[in-house]
C-alpha cells in the first residue's frame, strides 16, 4: 500500500512549513535588576514544533490576526507603516485630547521594541507626545500614557533620551507630577520616565535636577506609601540621579533618609537595593 504524507492541523505537508519568523530584540522595560524575559530563538522555536505563520498580505481581512503574540503585532504595524501614520494623526488632530491619549497608548505600546524606538523618535513622535502633554496637563488620562511612552522611548536608546530632553520633555513630566501628585498611577510612570532618562547622561541628570524633579520623587515616596511601584520606581530614580556626584547634594538637601528606610522595609524585594545602595551615598 503506497505510503501518504501526513498531514499537518493547517493543511500543510511537513516539508511545507512556513518559515518561522526571528523574534525581534527585546530591551527591558522595567526598574527591576532581578527580572528577565526571554523568548525562544528561531532553533528552539523549530525543535519543539512552535511555529509561527508569516503575516498573510495586507489585504486579508485576517491581518493581522487577533492571535498573533503582541510583539510580532508590533513588527507587522510597524513594517505596514503604521508609525508615521500614528504620529501624523497625533499631530493633525491636536484639538482633540482623546486621540492624544489613544496614540500615546499606541506608541507606549508599539515602543516595546527597539526597532520601533528609532522608528517613532525619527518620524517626530516625541515631540508629539510633548505637544500634547503641554496643551492637556489636565487630562490625568493623556498625562499617564504620555509618561509611560516616554518611558519607554527612553528605555534602551541614548540618542531617544537626549532628543526627550531637549524637547522639553523632562519639564513636561515634572509638571504632570505637581499637578497630579495624588494619582498613583502617574507618579509611577513618571518615576520610571526620570529614572530611564538618567541613565548613560550626565546631561540628563543635571537637567532632571535643575527641572526640580528631588521634591516632587520625595512627595511621590511620601504622598503613596502603600503603593510599591511607586516606592521602587522612585527610589530607582533617586539613585540613578544620585550617580552625577554633584546631585548627591539636592538629594540630601531633601533628607531622605527616613523615607528611604520605610520603603526599604515595606517593600525589600522592590526597594531594597537601591535604597542601600543610595544611602550608602548620602
Amino acid at each position: 500500500m503506497p505510503r501518504t504524507t501526513p498531514r499537518l492541523p493547517s493543511g500543510r505537508s511537513p516539508s511545507k512549513s512556513p518559515r518561522a519568523m526571528p523574534s525581534p530584540k527585546r530591551p527591558e522595560r522595567g526598574p527591576s535588576p532581578t527580572t528577565t524575559s526571554v523568548r525562544p530563538s528561531r532553533s528552539s522555536a523549530t525543535s519543539t514544533g512552535w511555529r509561527i505563520t508569516p503575516p498573510p498580505p495586507r489585504t486579508s481581512p485576517r491581518w493581522p490576526s487577533p492571535n498573533w503574540p503582541a510583539w510580532q503585532c508590533r513588527i507587522a504595524i510597524s513594517a505596514a507603516g503604521g508609525i508615521p501614520v500614528i504620529i501624523a494623526t497625533i499631530a493633525q488632530r491636536i484639538e482633540s485630547p482623546s486621540i492624544q491619549r489613544v496614540g500615546c497608548s499606541a506608541i507606549q505600546n508599539l515602543s516595546c521594541n527597539e526597532d520601533n524606538e528609532v522608528a517613532i523618535a525619527e518620524a517626530g513622535g516625541i515631540s508629539a507626545i510633548i505637544s500634547g502633554m503641554d496643551l492637556y496637563l489636565d487630562n490625568v488620562k493623556l498625562q499617564h500614557k504620555a509618561c509611560a511612552a516616554l518611558r519607554n522611548l527612553a528605555a534602551s536608546n541614548n540618542d531617544n533620551r537626549t532628543r526627550i530632553c531637549r524637547d522639553g520633555g523632562i519639564s513636561s513630566i515634572v509638571n504632570a507630577m505637581r499637578q497630579h501628585d495624588d494619582q498613583k498611577h502617574v507618579q509611577e510612570v513618571a518615576c520610571s520616565a526620570l529614572g530611564n532618562l538618567c541613565l548613560q547622561n550626565e546631561d540628563n541628570r543635571v537637567a532632571i535636577v535643575s527641572a526640580g524633579a528631588v521634591p516632587r520623587i520625595m512627595l511621590a515616596l511620601m504622598t503613596h506609601t502603600e503603593v510599591a511601584g511607586v516606592q521602587e520606581k522612585g527610589c530607582r530614580a533617586l539613585y540613578n540621579l544620585s550617580v552625577s556626584p554633584e546631585n548627591v547634594k539636592a538629594i540630601r538637601e531633601e533628607e531622605p533618609e527616613t523615607v528611604l528606610w520605610d520603603a526599604a522595609s515595606k517593600f525589600p524585594n522592590e526597594c531594597g537595593d537601591w535604597s542601600r545602595r543610595l544611602l550608602e551615598k548620602l
